[in-house]
């Protein structure tokens, strides 16, 4: 072929990216595209900090597409329309992209397919996002797995596809009608004031460097440092994986040699299989009988939840961390899931739309998997689980590092003092220079209370659907 054009979307490198590889491997000169969703931007949960890493990483991608004799097209509007326009106004013989597997994605993937192809010109889609696609890996009867462990059994088991080369020239510029990459403000997102973008460096290269350091210094002790948040000890690699500034299959091929994690690369895969299979978890339970648990709406409990002032330090610590970094430890996750949905009883959905909105790695199918998994709402159904947010900070963050970092009201506690100060003493109070109820806010709610709440509501809705088997 002539002309091609390769729509980016969440793949914004030009190393292992299958889509663009096919794309310049079958045309002399490939057109690189990137288009500004309204749908997306216009979703309620989609956050500043966010869209700030995605442009951050278009403009990255922008400069090595112009060394490399191309010039990337930014379109803004409806895909369904902007890519076929442009691609007739281009005289393209295809559109060459990668596939996507969230609800919305696949209705826009299929009104452009269906619109090229009406005008004559091909849509070419292709794997890139996950090591296995989600008819690959299923049960001897040909249905999806809904629980982890025999998911990875025959996840582990199928072959993974080496990394491709890096494009090196597309061909010549291009000179169409299209801006460059815009500013986040040009269409209504602001940072947020507490968002410190130091914290990140957006785009391919800095990708590929935290992968480097992940493996050179912290992946041989994954499996012993992975659950203490004071420690560097993850991958951080969740937000790169996002926007697709490194691959998933340069990401497996570097750390094949680290069991347990390569086990969170499955779960991420899991949880996108889950989606395509079950789409309707975006805006429900997986669980039906779950749909009825009781929730409280008490917006004070949210609030103080989402701003870090519950007065249980290592749930504080947690969301004082989103608001600053827009990225939370994974075990912390966890440990604030359980708080809102087994101390606060607030509706897990929630608590996923407040991380989408603050997470620079938020992504529809882990982030939907992690928060239905802490309710007890979603697949891999196991016993409720209600994190004691007291022993869960004794036990990952013993010292405090994590602690006095996020909550510097704490900073002068010693270790036997921080993870509960609302025992301290008045006196202790006073020598310690930390009030509680003034410097530091009394706990919300009785974690005791709370559990016996939530285990009796779960309890509620598991003999009500039992009972309904027998009416």
């Amino acid at each position: 072929m002539k002309r091609v054009i390769h729509w980016f979307r969440r793949d914004l490198r030009l190393a292992d990216n299958a889509a663009l590889y096919a794309a310049r491997s079958a045309a002399a000169q490939v057109i690189p595209v990137f288009c500004l969703d309204d749908h997306i931007l216009s979703r309620p949960d989609v956050g500043a900090s966010r869209v700030w890493f995605l442009l951050e990483s278009l403009r990255e991608i922008e400069r090595k597409i112009a060394a490399r004799n191309g010039r990337l097209v930014v379109l803004r509007g409806k895909p369904e329309e902007e890519i076929p326009r442009f691609a007739r106004e281009a005289k393209a013989e295809a559109v060459f992209f990668n596939r996507d597997y969230e609800p919305y994605a696949r209705r826009r993937d299929e009104a452009v397919s269906s619109r090229l192809e009406k005008s004559g010109i091909q849509a070419r889609c292709f794997s890139d996002l996950l090591l296995a696609e989600p008819e690959s890996v299923l049960t001897a009867d040909g249905r999806p797995y809904s629980v982890f462990t025999p998911f990875f059994r025959a996840w582990i088991s199928l072959p993974k596809q080496e990394p491709l080369p890096e494009v090196q020239d597309f061909g010549g510029l291009f000179p169409a009608a299209g801006g460059g990459v815009p500013d986040s403000c040009d269409f209504g997102f602001t940072l947020p004031p507490d968002f410190d973008p130091s914290a990140w460096k957006p785009g391919e290269d800095a990708a590929r460097r935290r992968l480097d350091a992940f493996v050179g210094t912290c992946a041989a002790a994954y499996d012993r440092q992975r659950d203490l948040p004071a420690v560097d000890g993850t991958s951080r690699l969740s937000p790169y994986l996002k926007f697709g500034n490194i691959s998933i299959r340069q990401v497996y091929q570097k750390t094949t040699a680290f069991p347990k994690f390569v086990s969170e690369l499955a779960w991420r895969e899991f949880y996108f299989h889950v989606l395509w299979h079950w789409p309707e978890v975006e805006n429900s339970a997986w669980q039906p009988q779950k749909r009825h648990l009781q929730w409280d709406d008490d917006p004070e409990r949210l609030e103080a939840w989402k701003k870090g002032m519950t007065g249980y330090p290592i749930v504080d610590a947690g969301m004082r961390q989103l608001l600053t970094e827009g990225w939370m430890h994974n075990r912390v996750r966890m440990i604030v899931a359980s708080f809102l949905t087994k101390d606060l009883h607030v509706n897990w959905q929630e608590g996923e739309r407040h991380f989408m909105l603050r997470l620079v790695d938020g992504d529809l199918a882990p982030n939907n998997g992690g928060w239905q998994w802490a309710a007890g709402t979603g697949v891999d159904p196991r016993p409720i689980r209600i994190f004691n947010p007291w022993l869960q900070s004794r036990r990952y963050d013993p010292d405090g590092s994590y602690i006095r970092r996020w909550v510097p009201e704490l900073a002068s506690l010693p270790p036997e003092k921080i993870h509960e100060p609302h025992l301290m003493t008045a006196d202790e109070q006073r020598r310690f220079g930390c009030i509680i109820g003034r410097d530091y806010a009394a706990p919300i709610v009785d974690h005791h209370v709370e559990r016996q709440v939530a285990m009796d509501r779960y309890r509620a809705v598991r003999e009500a659907a039992q009972g309904s088997l027998f009416q």
